[in-house]
């Protein structure tokens, strides 16, 4: 799934962040197939605020839906991968499949085998660029900008904010350490992350899985 704050980027063929799922069909002569999930960004073309967490999500679960119980793919052999916001929705959908298999209203599907996750912008807590946070140590040359940043992930879960907890795990996974206990039986086999050690933000990265 694309990154881009969940403001920016799309799913389309023609969005530089499809060269990620290619690359990866490339490389391994095992992945087949590439499917980009389309989710609801939180910005129109004309700055207005629209479509709050949990609108993304819906819209990944939609796909995988597809992808599984019409198209008939088994999870077994899905590997779900984003970039930056896209891996942090791909873990958050992942979290949702595994507390969620025996709902009676809608046939939720199995987790999928392997999860690959780019840079995951997974906590939106410590965003604010206060003086030892990364947006400062690294402002010289980064091209997430700490004014913007901030803004887009407040975008993003302003409605969190106001209905519920900011421990949320769908909406913060990294913040419970308790999911490595509640989901190692039945979480992916696999789950690969990779994080640039040169400027590795506060946002990044998911302690509980190590």
């Amino acid at each position: 799934m694309h990154g881009g704050a969940y403001a920016f980027l799309s799913a389309s063929p023609r969005d530089p962040t499809t060269h990620i799922g290619r690359g990866l069909m490339e490389r391994d002569g095992s992945t087949g197939r590439l499917f980009s999930i389309k989710y609801r960004l939180t910005m129109t073309a004309d700055n207005e605020i629209v479509n709050p967490f949990s609108t993304q999500l819906i819209d990944a679960l939609t796909g995988y839906y597809y992808i599984v119980h019409t198209v008939g793919f088994s999870p077994a052999n899905i590997i779900l991968d984003g970039d930056s916001a896209g891996a942090k929705l791909a873990l958050a959908l992942t979290l949702y499949v595994v507390e969620n298999p025996n709902r009676e209203d809608v046939k939720i599907p199995a987790p999928p085998g392997k999860l690959f996750l780019l840079s995951p912008w997974c906590d939106l807590s410590p965003i604010c660029a206060t003086p030892r946070s990364s947006w400062a140590e690294f402002v010289g040359i980064d091209y997430l900008h700490s004014d913007d940043s901030p803004v887009e992930g407040s975008d993003f879960s302003w409605s969190v904010r106001t209905a519920r907890s900011r421990s949320e795990p769908l909406h913060l996974p990294c913040s419970d350490a308790s999911l490595s206990v509640r989901l190692v039986q039945r979480f992916p086999s696999h789950v690969y992350t990779y994080e640039p050690s040169e400027a590795t933000h506060d946002f990044l990265g998911m302690t509980w899985i190590a």
